[in-house]
């Protein structure tokens, strides 16, 4: 959990150094933005989501910030 939080530590400073690199710069528009580039990596047919390693999640945040 520590990488994650190093990782989420690295999007926030680069989202206050480069603003102008990221589509998604306010929290609703990032989530959906998750939400969105997430959906098509599930299996339609799952009702139960797996757990996550850090790195798929770490890939989730990261599309949230370009993902339109």
């Amino acid at each position: 959990m520590d990488d994650l939080m190093v990782f989420v530590s690295v999007l926030r400073s680069d989202l206050n150094e480069q603003p102008d690199a990221w589509a998604n710069s306010h929290v609703a528009g990032y989530l959906e933005s998750i939400a969105a580039s997430s959906e098509g990596s599930l299996n339609k047919g799952d009702l139960i989501v797996h757990e996550q390693r850090w790195a798929e999640i770490a890939d989730a945040l990261f599309a949230g910030r370009i993902y339109e």
